[in-house]
């Protein structure tokens, strides 16, 4: 045959014989065909129609309903087709093996069927349905309900909770314990609407949302058992967002509390507001105003400044003015922005199946950038320093080191051959000019540390300090300058000078090492600390190692190579020849 699939047997259900006389009577008819075999086969074997001779008696009628098992392939739960159609096992029948060759598809019947809309219940394998048939014809089953029996009974104990009405479903595959369920109870007095979702619950409007509670509302998002944090809640408004709270309202955030205002704030507090931080407040603006209508204080102990009508009143244990010491800068603290929520399932199927989350791939961190005055270039200032100044106005350490430079006025030499040095003598700080710009802003960095230990008189004093005593401040105030610098150079990567990662100081990798150590000895003993303090944990950490190195002679100077005890050791002997002043 032409077609190889019916290259098989045959049953022949109907043929038709015609012969025609040949030669014929008729002169000149030529005859083509004398014998001619039409016949009609259907296709023999497993998985065909069964032959069945042409019915003469009258076709039967079922008369009424059956029950029958919905059935299946084995370890499906579900069974169906394109159609929704379902197959099933009658009780009467002694020769299907209650599999997917049982019957026929069956339709089932549903409250509404229209054109890709409807409701759709498909019975799945082992409940027990109801079958009726069109006009009696068996050869048109159809599918009317499905009934409870005793081994698939309802999930609610009856008559117990006969006032319950509800839609139940069952995880597939069935684990005994997934469900979502619609429920409403009657009960006088009891009644509830109850809404239950195994994993996800998806409401969406295409239009507006309106809610309206009579009574309290109370919501809980992914508290656990155990009452550790659990899910999150994201909301995203295209719009404004209104709310007024006509009585009192309660906040408690155990966490961290982020917010972010693109455009103007303001605050209208009508009666009295009070603030307490059990840490540091800081706060950063291009220009602030405190007003208030009959007095400001400022207090910290015994001491006090007070403004009021009558005037100023400062009081406290010393006044000092221009007596030295830096006031501390605001920081550039992390922010973590917020996420935008997701938008809920669109009802096309499958759209759960693909992945996603809230706020597109994850919560971004920055780091904010506090606003810091940079004193101007100086008439007549070397352009090197001016570049540095743009420099290091990226760094905490570095804004500091101008400050001591301008507070100061520390003078500026470019002078080769000398290295990077700070004078006391002259008030002058020489920068090397072979270095590369970054590596003179992180020099800059280190001298303006010894320029600041000088003017403010913790210095080492070679001449009335005791040699120990000379040693140990002097060590320290080299570690410290190295400590500084490193600093320095991390937090100009970190504000992307790159070229700053070629400088390396002696000691770096083991500050690092530290501070890492540090920041995790922190979380490890308070996890709820907060970054600034883990942070500041680190940086102490990494100074004492530091500290450590050069006490113990791992790091040597560049000209002599001695350790620095022995270096400063040395000066002090060559200052005290005679063995004078204090051992």
């Amino acid at each position: 045959m032409p077609s190889a699939e019916n290259n098989r047997n045959h049953i022949l259900i109907s043929v038709q014989t015609e012969a025609v006389q040949s030669p014929s009577y008729v002169s000149d008819d030529a005859i083509s065909n004398s014998y001619n075999i039409n016949f009609v086969c259907i296709p023999q074997g497993n998985g065909q129609a069964p032959f069945r001779p042409l019915r003469r008696t009258a076709k039967p009628i079922v008369n009424g309903s059956q029950t029958a098992v919905v059935v299946g392939p084995a370890g499906e739960e579900i069974f169906t087709d394109k159609f929704g159609r379902v197959k099933v096992q009658f009780h009467w029948d002694r020769q299907g093996r209650n599999d997917a060759s049982s019957s026929c598809w069956l339709r089932v019947s549903t409250s509404i069927a229209g054109n890709k809309w409807g409701t759709m219940f498909i019975p799945r394998i082992g409940q027990e349905v109801i079958v009726d048939f069109m006009e009696g014809d068996p050869d048109q089953p159809i599918i009317t309900g499905s009934v409870y029996n005793p081994q698939t009974m309802p999930h609610y104990e009856l008559p117990k909770f006969k006032t319950l009405t509800y839609i139940k479903t069952r995880t597939s595959p069935d684990d005994g314990k997934g469900f979502n369920e619609l429920r409403f109870e009657d009960k006088a007095g009891k009644e509830q609407v109850f809404v239950r979702s195994q994993k996800r619950y998806d409401l969406r409007a295409r239009g507006s949302m309106y809610e309206t509670c009579g009574g309290n509302r109370q919501e809980v998002i992914g508290v656990r058992s155990d009452n550790n944090p659990g899910g999150n809640l994201a909301i995203t408004v295209g719009g404004n967002k209104d709310v007024h709270i006509k009585d009192s309202h309660y906040v408690g955030i155990d966490g961290k509390l982020n917010e972010s205002v693109k455009g103007d704030v303001v605050e209208d507090y009508q009666s009295n507001l009070s603030t307490i931080v059990s840490a540091k407040t800081e706060l950063n603006a291009r220009e602030i105003t405190l007003e208030a209508l009959t007095k400001i204080s400022l207090k910290v102990g015994g001491n006090c400044i007070m403004i009021d009508p009558s005037g100023i009143t400062i009081a406290g244990t010393m006044t000092k003015i221009n007596s030295g010491g830096f006031a501390s800068g605001t920081g550039n603290p992390a922010f973590d922005d917020a996420l935008d929520a997701e938008t809920a399932d669109t009802g096309e199927p499958g759209y759960l199946d693909r992945p996603r989350s809230g706020g597109g791939g994850g919560r971004r961190r920055r780091n904010l950038q506090s606003q810091h005055y940079i004193a101007p270039p100086r008439p007549g200032e070397d352009p090197r320093i001016t570049a540095m100044r743009g420099t290091l106005a990226n760094s905490e350490q570095g804004r500091h080191a101008l400050e001591v430079y301008d507070r100061y006025g520390v003078s500026s030499s470019f002078r080769g051959g000398e290295g990077s040095t700070f004078d006391p003598g002259d008030n002058n700080m020489n920068i090397n000019p072979a270095q590369s710009p970054d590596r003179q802003a992180l020099g800059f960095v280190h001298e303006m540390n010894h320029a600041e230990e000088h003017h403010e008189g913790t210095s080492g004093d070679i001449q009335n300090q005791g040699r120990d005593e000379y040693v140990d401040a002097m060590v320290d105030e080299e570690s410290e300058g190295v400590v500084r610098s490193i600093e320095a150079r991390d937090e100009l990567i970190e504000s992307g000078h790159d070229s700053a990662s070629a400088t390396q100081y002696p000691l770096q990798d083991e500050y690092h090492g530290a501070y890492n150590q540090g920041v995790a000895d922190a979380r490890a003993a308070n996890p709820d600390i907060s970054d600034a303090d883990a942070a500041a944990a680190g940086r102490s950490a990494g100074r004492e190692r530091v500290e450590e190195g050069f006490r113990n002679g791992e790091v040597e100077t560049s000209n002599s190579g001695e350790s620095y005890p022995d270096y400063y050791g040395d000066a002090w002997d060559d200052a005290h020849p005679s063995g004078g002043g204090t051992p």
